[in-house]
C-alpha cells in the first residue's frame, strides 16, 4: 500500500512538472492535456498537487475567455476589448508564473496585424483584423514593461532577505491607420496605469525585479484614449 501511494505521488509530481513547463511555454493546451492524466488515485495520494493542477486549468479557461473577448473586439467592440484586458490583468497579479500563459493570447491578438484596406465609398469595412476606434484603425505590438510607477520591498516566505520590486505600467506599441485610406498615420505607445505594491503575490523561486501594475477598467480606457490621442 505504501509503495502504491509513493508511486502515485511520484507520478503526480511528474505531471506537475509537465504543467509547470507548459505554463513557462505559454501553452495552455499542454496544461490541460497534462492535467487530464490525473485520476482518482492521484487525488487521494497527492491531493495538493492535483489541486494545483486544477487551479492551473481554471486559469487557462479564464484566459481562453479573455482571448475570445479580445477577438470579438477586433470587430470594433470596445467593451469586448476592455473586458478581455480586464480578465487577463488579474491573472498576472495572482501569480508571476502566469506571465507566459497570459502573454501568449495577448501576443496572438496584438501581433501580425496588417494595415486595413481602404474603406469602400459606401463605408463598409474591408481588410484585416486591426481594431477600429473612431476614424482610425490601430494595430498593437507586443506588450512590455513601461514606465516605473512605484518600488516596494518584499520578502519571500523562506528568506529573511529583502528584495525590491518595481511595479511598471503595461506598455503597448500601437500603429495607427486612417480608416478611409489605410495610410499609416502615427506610431504611438499606450501605457496602462494601475494599482501597485500588493501585500502578497505568488512567484516561483526568485522574487522578480519587475511586475506589471494591476489596471482597472478606467485605467485601460484612459491608456488607449491617451495613447491614440483621443
Amino acid at each position: 500500500m505504501l509503495l502504491s501511494v509513493g508511486l502515485l505521488r511520484f507520478d503526480a509530481r511528474g505531471i506537475e512538472d509537465d504543467i509547470t513547463q507548459a505554463r513557462a511555454d505559454g501553452d495552455c493546451g499542454a496544461v490541460t492535456e497534462a492535467q487530464e492524466q490525473v485520476w482518482a488515485g492521484h487525488r487521494v495520494a497527492a491531493a495538493p498537487v492535483a489541486a494545483r493542477g486544477d487551479a492551473a486549468v481554471d486559469t487557462c479557461e479564464r484566459l481562453e475567455t479573455a482571448e475570445a473577448r479580445l477577438a470579438a473586439g477586433l470587430d470594433g467592440g470596445r467593451d469586448d476589448l476592455t473586458s478581455g484586458f480586464l480578465l487577463s490583468a488579474p491573472v498576472l497579479e495572482e501569480d508571476s508564473r502566469n506571465d507566459a500563459t497570459v502573454g501568449a493570447p495577448l501576443t496572438r491578438f496584438l501581433t501580425d496585424c496588417p494595415p486595413p484596406t481602404p474603406a469602400r465609398p459606401r463605408g463598409s469595412r474591408t481588410g484585416g483584423p486591426p481594431t477600429r476606434l473612431g476614424r482610425h484603425w490601430w494595430c498593437g505590438g507586443q506588450q512590455g514593461f513601461g514606465s516605473a510607477v512605484r518600488t516596494c520591498p518584499y520578502r519571500s516566505g523562506t528568506s529573511v532577505q529583502i528584495a525590491h520590486v518595481t511595479f511598471r505600467k503595461v506598455s503597448l506599441p500601437v500603429k495607427v491607420y486612417a480608416l478611409w485610406t489605410g495610410k499609416h498615420v502615427a506610431d504611438r505607445t499606450a501605457q496602462t496605469s494601475g494599482s501597485t505594491c500588493s501585500s502578497l503575490f505568488s512567484t516561483s523561486g526568485v522574487i522578480p525585479p519587475d511586475k506589471y501594475v494591476t489596471p482597472s477598467k478606467s485605467d485601460i480606457r484612459n491608456a488607449f484614449s491617451s495613447g491614440l490621442g483621443r
